[in-house]
């Protein structure tokens, strides 16, 4: 007998995240940059010598941040479901149910060109910086899928736009399309 989904329960529609070639690649960095810094540090350590003290309390916490970093670049997310959108970013997630979504924009600033924005109703912007055109190789997309200007809704942003617009659709079954 064939499993039926819940109908209560989110689909997702759409999820991005970086590359598993690009998670691969920042894992490998850091792990060689943890040992060409960590050993010979530790070593000094284990030497006793009284000077190496002071610079190990000093670099050991910095190669703590290597892989605090690495760790939260590699759960950046982007999730478009029937409920909503959720954007995972590097120091938390927001989930934003399609009835307070006003509109899904590109964003024009600079440093987050292309990007997918979402406006609420109370007019808040909320943006992915994993969606914007200088993430598109990490995430594994074509950069030209965001047009010769970067401005033109790529794979994230249409996938946002057309689930808010059939959410829509079945709030209000007259709109055309």
């Amino acid at each position: 007998m064939a499993h039926s989904p819940d109908p209560h329960r989110p689909q997702v529609l759409y999820t991005v995240s970086l590359a598993w070639w690009m998670r691969l690649l920042s894992i490998a960095l850091a792990l060689l940059l943890e040992l060409a810094i960590g050993v010979p540090v530790l070593l000094a350590l284990l030497d006793g010598d009284g000077r190496m003290m002071l610079a190990g309390l000093i670099v050991l916490p910095l190669l703590l941040a290597v892989l605090v970093i690495t760790l939260l670049a590699n759960l950046q997310r982007f999730t478009v479901t029937t409920t909503g959108i959720t954007i995972r970013g590097w120091l938390g997630r927001r989930r934003i149910p399609w009835d307070e979504v006003a509109v899904v924009e590109v964003d024009r600033s600079t440093l987050g060109r292309g990007a997918t924005v979402v406006v609420t109703r109370d007019g808040r912007r909320v943006r992915s910086e994993l969606t914007a055109a200088r993430y598109a190789l990490r995430r594994g997309e074509s950069v030209s899928d965001h047009g010769p200007d970067l401005l033109q809704p790529a794979r994230p942003t249409r996938a946002a736009i057309q689930a808010h617009q059939e959410h829509l659709r079945r709030r209000h079954p007259g709109t055309p399309r």
